[in-house]
């Protein structure tokens, strides 16, 4: 991803010749750039940040990184990692290219579409805790994105996308721990082995049920208010169709949320029989 992004940056320096922010958008407001150049740097570009940011199709290392990693490590991967690679996004594309929007925003919006589609439909299918958490991280990727795929002078889908980016990390940290604790008791983290357990570790699966809920954006948590104002951003700017497919996507989410706290309070099984607490957890 890396390596993507500094090809495409060398190529955009070839269009227009110069690496700063403001006398790149300055160049491009006024046509000074090689067309061909620039156009292949920006797929470059959009290719190396989208590794980072785990959208669609650069997702592929998420899900077994995450589930091979050590919890501090996915967690840190989830929150900081990720959310350090929106903050680039931010600043490369609203500060420096932001003339040639036209040309980026609709592949950010594809990209958005068919991350937050494909990712939520994995995560339906999933069977082990950590690997849900991991597409469920890539679906979140593609809300945010929308920030680039809806681009518009919308200071309301600025600050909710920032505002979803924190949001995320905090969420996905907690989910981790939760997870590395439970994890350690009933010794799997297989899903199906969760059944049972918010009757036997009571205050660990209630935060892990709020946590769930605010991914899933249900009212009053700060995960609703957060894809509510990115949301209502993408509507302002004009995609009323793009934050639709988002909703839908929204929606399709609950479900997979709502089985893990089904488990966890209405199904007998291994975590029904975790009634003594487990070691002292590390995040690691």
């Amino acid at each position: 991803g890396f390596g993507l992004s500094l090809f495409g940056i060398s190529f955009i320096f070839g269009a227009v010749g110069t690496f700063s922010l403001p006398d790149i958008a300055s160049k491009l407001a006024n046509g000074e750039y090689e067309y061909n150049l620039l156009y292949t740097g920006l797929v470059l570009l959009i290719s190396g940040l989208g590794f980072k940011m785990a959208i669609v199709p650069f997702h592929v290392w998420i899900p077994d990184t995450y589930d091979g990693s050590p919890n501090s490590i996915a967690s840190f991967l989830a929150a900081a990692s990720k959310s350090m690679a929106f903050a680039v996004g931010l600043r490369i594309f609203y500060h420096g290219l932001y003339p040639v929007s036209n040309i980026w925003s609709p592949l950010f919006a594809i990209l958005a579409i068919i991350t937050m589609t494909y990712a939520n439909l994995a995560a339906l299918a999933q069977t082990k805790m950590k690997r849900l958490l991991a597409w469920s991280s890539i679906a979140h990727a593609g809300y945010v994105i929308l920030l680039f795929g809806a681009y518009g002078l919308s200071q309301r889908l600025i600050a909710g996308g920032l505002f979803h980016i924190l949001m995320h990390a905090i969420m996905k940290v907690l989910a981790f721990v939760a997870a590395a604790y439970i994890t350690v008791v009933i010794g799997s983290d297989l899903l199906n082995d969760y059944a049972g357990i918010g009757r036997a570790q009571k205050i660990v699966s209630f935060f892990l049920t709020i946590d769930l809920l605010a991914m899933a954006g249900i009212p009053p948590l700060g995960g609703f208010w957060s894809k509510y104002l990115l949301f209502l951003g993408v509507v302002e700017t004009g995609y009323v169709w793009l934050a639709l497919i988002a909703v839908i996507n929204s929606a399709i989410s609950l479900y997979y949320y709502a089985r893990i706290i089904k488990l966890m309070y209405f199904d007998v099984g291994k975590g029904s029989e975790a009634t003594v607490a487990g070691p002292r957890i590390y995040l690691v």
